[in-house]
């Protein structure tokens, strides 16, 4: 999911960038169609919004991952069951956050 919101990113801030250079090179062309730099910021916004969602997806993942491995690595609740942990495992994930929200702390 990360790549693919990293992937996203790229092609749409190239496209506002493509767009950015149309609109200030033939302006009158570009606002017929209805293309302005207003079109070209928000493009670029969104973009960038994406690389960054996709940083914040990879790091989530990689905290959920090593989470997990510490718990095993401490003796943690999961330890007990022979089950592996894959990341795209929603029950693993969910259940995880569950068991880590239900603890009060001492």
């Amino acid at each position: 999911m990360s790549k693919l919101m990293l992937i996203l990113g790229i092609v749409v801030t190239a496209a506002a960038i493509a767009l950015g250079l149309l609109v200030f090179f033939s302006p009158g062309e570009m606002q017929i169609r209805g293309l302005t730099h207003e079109v070209v910021a928000i493009l670029l916004v969104g973009g960038l919004a994406f690389i960054g969602m996709g940083g914040i997806i990879g790091a989530v993942e990689r905290s959920v991952e090593a989470t997990v491995e510490l718990r095993r690595l401490l003796g943690g609740p999961l330890s007990g069951r022979n089950r592996a942990f894959r990341h795209t495992d929603c029950g693993s994930i969910c259940g995880l956050l569950v068991a880590a929200l239900s603890q009060t702390p001492s």
